[in-house]
């Protein structure tokens, strides 16, 4: 299978938060959005400065690039979490 049939090893997903990272300090005004187009549809992204009104700020989970000292001992992949390394909603844990 190719590169973008297969899940991204823990230092691929450290250096995504880290370009998103930076892209939110140096590119973003006060919002985007962005249409991916992949085999199972298009996933819409949105990124604001701020919450809509009816958003709790725990809907949210923080993500901070992981610390080059961490090691995941799994082989290069993410340490699991709950739910088989995706947390409710399907979505993927950003590292521990």
């Amino acid at each position: 299978m190719g590169v973008m049939g297969r899940a991204l090893t823990a230092a691929e997903l450290g250096y995504l938060v880290k370009l998103l990272q930076r892209f939110a300090e140096n590119d973003l005004g006060q919002h985007d959005a962005w249409r991916l187009n992949t085999s199972d549809g298009p996933v819409y992204v949105r990124l604001s400065r701020k919450r809509t009104p009816d958003e709790p700020a725990d809907a949210f989970r923080p993500v901070e690039p992981p610390s080059p000292y961490h090691t995941s001992g799994g082989g290069g992949r993410a340490l699991p979490v709950a739910h088989g390394g995706r947390e409710p909603g399907g979505r993927r844990s950003l590292g521990s």
